[in-house]
């Protein structure tokens, strides 16, 4: 059953949305890129059916050392990754930590980009994906403690938040979802819109080119 979801999988992100599989000879993963990176995306053949952990970069290993005072002042209990385990990341340097949901998190620096091997669109494109220094893309998922989550990604990660609209829903209550900026994405990360049963709710990626989104 397995092999037949993995396929499953490859045939949507390259026929639908346009990403190209990488797969490197390991058994229990396969990758996903979208521009020089090795990949924007892991995919883990391990049954699961939820997000695995979230990955954010700094700059280098200044970037990444600061990082680690920051969470330790914040009494956050961060790991420094081994050479094995950067190695399995393809980074340099990264830090291993969780945030108040309990999402396994990540901040690494120095991601293997192979500027000698092109992007190939898994299906024909007018454009291309937007990343370069505004990442991936967007991720909202689940914070069940709304303010404690705040607090996390404005105080300890530094990022920018705020409520930014509230959605009416059909029983008279109101959602109040929080955005949060680390570049010039419009957002980067949100939460706030209520229980959820999995770790994530959605993830997405952005084309240069409004019929790219037609073709999906």
């Amino acid at each position: 059953l397995l092999h037949v979801v993995v396929d499953a999988w490859k045939k949507y992100v390259t026929e639908i949305m346009g990403l190209e599989v990488l797969d490197e000879g390991e058994d229990d993963r396969f990758y996903l890129r979208m521009d020089y990176w090795h990949h924007r995306i892991v995919v883990h053949v391990d049954g699961d059916d939820d997000l695995e952990y979230i990955g954010w970069r700094v700059s280098d290993r200044l970037a990444l050392e600061a990082m680690e005072r920051q969470l330790r002042a914040a009494g956050v209990e961060a790991r420094v990754a081994s050479k094995e385990e950067c190695r399995e990341r393809r980074v340099l340097g990264l830090l291993k930590f969780a945030d108040p949901e309990g999402h396994p998190t990540e901040v690494f620096y120095g991601p293997q980009v192979d500027t000698d091997r092109p992007f190939h669109p898994g299906r024909p494109m007018h454009g291309k994906f937007a990343t370069g220094d505004d990442g991936l893309g967007h991720l909202l998922i689940r914070q069940t403690n709304v303010e404690a989550g705040f607090r996390f990604y404005t105080g300890v990660l530094g990022m920018k938040g705020s409520i930014e609209y509230n959605i009416p829903g059909p029983d008279g209550s109101t959602v109040s979802p929080v955005f949060f900026h680390c570049n010039q994405r419009q957002h980067s990360l949100a939460f706030g819109l209520g229980e959820m049963d999995k770790r994530i709710n959605h993830l997405t990626v952005e084309t240069t080119h409004m019929d790219d989104v037609g073709r999906a």
